[in-house]
């Protein structure tokens, strides 16, 4: 089946950087992740909202990754979508 992979960032906050933003998911890891993982699910549903007439519901295999291949921390989703989705039912 043909499916897109996908990677979920923390967008980068204007006037901080990129270490104050790892320190701060850092020592706020659970909520960091939770918004992370409900984000990455939320953009994943909109998708199901695009074409009205469809009424399907789209599906995801989502990971949360929080290191580099260096080990560096850097808190992200990997999400594997299928070219396809479920047909909602009454």
């Amino acid at each position: 089946m043909p499916y897109f992979a996908q990677v979920a960032l923390i967008l980068i906050v204007p006037n901080l950087s990129s270490d104050h933003l790892r320190a701060l998911a850092h020592a706020h890891q659970n909520i960091v992740y939770d918004l992370l993982m409900r984000a990455s699910w939320e953009t994943v549903g909109t998708f199901g909202e695009i074409d009205k007439k469809q009424e399907t519901t789209p599906g995801a295999i989502a990971v949360l990754h929080t290191k580099t291949r260096r080990l560096d921390y850097h808190p992200h989703v990997h999400l594997i979508m299928p070219a396809g989705a479920i047909e909602r039912r009454a």
